[in-house]
């Protein structure tokens, strides 16, 4: 009875070394996703306050490509159903609210899409902080089955 224990418990052993592993990269990709929504919130943030100051020209270029390295950066981590097309959403979205501020719309035609486009990002960190905790549950119960 011990022998098939021990040999079960070898089997097993490597499979749920690496499940633990995809749980780390997960929760890792899941955190750069989290970043990356508040860098984007960050940038959209900063060129509502340079419209409204009359200095959204100078602010628009280093805000674009953080934005851009941002999305990027989302797109290269996804890991949640439903997270790509979201990911696509935010780049479409973004990439025509940019080119409104490029064309020096107003506030009142930007204003909508912005904030739509924060709703956006609002849902993408809300899915990747839900997969987070389900993942640090499934590691907190392997944790608990004896599974160090």
């Amino acid at each position: 009875m011990l022998l098939i224990a021990l040999g079960l418990g070898a089997v097993a052993l490597p499979q749920v070394y690496r499940l633990g592993g995809a749980i780390r990269e997960t929760l890792h990709n899941n955190y750069i996703s989290i970043e990356a929504a508040q860098h984007m919130h960050a940038a959209l943030y900063a060129l509502q306050l340079t419209q409204r100051d009359g200095v959204l020209p100078t602010a628009l270029p280093a805000n674009r490509d953080a934005f851009r390295h941002w999305i990027d950066a989302e797109l290269n981590h996804i890991t949640e159903a439903g997270e790509a097309e979201l990911a696509a959403d935010i780049e479409r979205r973004g990439r025509r609210l940019f080119d409104q501020f490029s064309a020096s719309a107003p506030a009142s035609q930007t204003d909508r899409e912005v904030a739509e486009l924060h709703r956006r990002l609002d849902e993408l960190t809300g899915m990747n902080q839900a997969a987070m905790f389900k993942a640090d549950s499934r590691a907190s119960q392997l944790k608990n089955a004896g599974w160090h």
